[in-house]
């Protein structure tokens, strides 16, 4: 990794701003920095169904990546979050498949289920953080509509799948 990195860890999601838009929380670790990504309800979705750790008998959309890990024997490394050239988050997924290490380009909110998913370390760069962090007043507000992350049981809550 390049540029300044920082671990953040999803705090949940909420409907934030001024049109109640669907928004990622993710909380810097060991601090109570929060960083606010605005995602598609969709992706919202699919990171609460995550959250909860909701399984079906036939993986929905956002859990084909992660199934396909499985299935070939990939390692998920790391999600990493930065800004695009265009000035936009983007993500990028890190992972080892037949011994060698890749990157894959996603929308956060894709690579945020899937980090969720394996476990994985989620890094920010400091780059994006300026507008997006939320004040303590702010995620005071907004945290009884928050969907909290238990991490406690994060661990134990891993799919049979898997």
């Amino acid at each position: 990794m390049t540029g300044d990195w920082q671990e953040f860890e999803v705090l949940g999601v909420t409907l934030h701003g001024r049109d109640d838009d669907p928004t990622l929380l993710l909380q810097q670790s060991g601090s109570d920095s929060v960083v606010a990504l605005p995602v598609g309800a969709s992706e919202a979705a699919a990171v609460v169904l995550e959250i909860e750790g909701v399984v079906t008998s036939t993986p929905f959309t956002h859990q084909l990546l992660p199934a396909l890990f499985i299935r070939h024997g990939f390692q998920a490394l790391r999600l990493e979050v930065q800004l695009s050239s265009e000035g936009q988050p983007l993500a990028s997924l890190y992972y080892r498949a037949l011994g060698e290490d890749h990157r894959l380009p996603l929308r956060p909110s894709d690579g945020i289920g899937i980090a969720l998913h394996f476990g994985l370390p989620i890094y920010v760069d400091s780059e994006i953080l300026p507008g997006r962090v939320l004040d303590f007043e702010t995620v005071s507000r907004i945290s009884n509509e928050l969907l909290l992350v238990d991490r406690r049981s994060a661990a134990s809550a891993r799919r049979t799948h898997d």
